[in-house]
């Protein structure tokens, strides 16, 4: 295990197209064309989605943005499923600029 921007960086990503990283790195979900966020917290990460868990339940589906809190970065992305608190976020494009080394 490789460490990548404060993450730890599986190498053996088994089914994923990318490395999957465990992380635990601040984020928030804005709904389209909502002001509001909701809090949450990154659990595992690649280029092209990540896995967070809500601070509190609420229901979200389609089009969102992805704020990430350290690097002050927002990415469009959607819900790819929801679990409770748990939700996989699949970002528009691949995050290739978060796993950049230096």
């Amino acid at each position: 295990m490789t460490r990548e921007r404060g993450v730890d960086v599986n190498k053996d990503a088994g089914r994923r197209s990318a490395p999957r990283l465990r992380a635990l790195k601040p984020g928030r979900i804005y709904p389209s064309g909502r002001a509001i966020g909701h809090d949450c917290t990154v659990r595992s990460l690649n280029r092209t989605g990540a896995g967070v868990e809500l601070v509190r339940p609420v229901e979200l589906e389609g089009a969102v943005e992805f704020y990430f809190v350290t690097e002050n970065v927002r990415v469009p992305a959607e819900i790819a499923w929801q679990a409770g608190n748990r939700i996989g976020i699949r970002f528009a494009r691949p995050l290739d600029w978060l796993f950049s080394r230096g």
